[in-house]
């Protein structure tokens, strides 16, 4: 009976915790969509390989909604690199909903685009973001065709 009675306290001492409400976490800091301070300069030099790559997202993940020459859903991107900063553009790739209640290029932009939110199918990487922002520095590069 002893052992019964140790084996029932132990049950319950160690049920106990998972019956009892949660408390409140207090709340961690979210690393996904949360926006970030990159370098406002492009990283140097320009990383061809890793710009091959970015074609390919960008030809997987961008162009329902973009073009580099022409206005689609969303603006066309050739030149972008010229115009934008690294710390814009990596914050507008990974954090499109935060970056345009933030920034005010953004926020007009996305006015004029008919207040259309930039979705990317399966979510991005930072380092796919990297890999798209050097494949748009080539293009920019060779400027329009």
């Amino acid at each position: 009976m002893h052992k019964y009675l140790v084996l029932m306290a132990f049950v319950l001492v160690a049920l106990l915790p998972a019956c009892s409400p949660k408390k409140k976490q207090s709340e961690p800091a979210i690393l996904e969509n949360t926006l970030r301070n990159f370098p406002d300069v492009y990283p140097e030099p320009l990383n061809e390989l890793r710009a091959e790559r970015g074609k390919v997202i960008y030809q997987n993940k961008c162009t329902t909604c973009h073009d580099l020459d022409r206005k689609i859903i969303g603006p066309p991107l050739r030149g972008v690199t010229q115009r934008r900063t690294y710390n814009w553009l990596m914050n507008m790739i990974l954090y499109p909903d935060q970056w345009v209640k933030t920034d005010s290029i953004a926020r007009a932009l996305h006015k004029e685009y008919n207040y259309v939110q930039m979705i990317i199918p399966d979510g991005i990487t930072e380092d796919q973001a990297m890999a798209v922002v050097d494949y748009l520095r080539l293009e920019s590069q060779k400027g329009a065709p």
